[in-house]
């Protein structure tokens, strides 16, 4: 398990889990979002968007984790979000 934060520059700001489509792409699991002080929200719905600053707590291959964590922190991982 991993928390990832999401940068401003993330190409993941904005979308929702189900346009990022990221456990199709990478194997990886959102298992809740920390958003501020709000409470961790576990098992978030695929229409939850992606914020900048969100913590996300994954699991998953350490491979689709990388790819997750490049994704967030605004790198070009190779993979494209729907």
């Amino acid at each position: 398990m991993e928390r990832i934060l999401i940068h401003p520059a993330s190409k993941l700001v904005g979308l929702t889990m189900r346009e990022a489509r990221l456990r199709d792409a990478t194997g990886v699991l959102v298992v809740g979002i920390q958003r501020g002080q709000e409470k961790l929200k576990f098992n978030p719905q695929g229409s939850e968007r992606f914020l900048e600053g969100d913590v996300v707590l994954t699991m998953g291959p350490a491979s689709g984790l990388k790819i997750f964590l490049d994704l967030a922190k605004g790198e070009d991982a190779g993979l494209r979000p729907a």
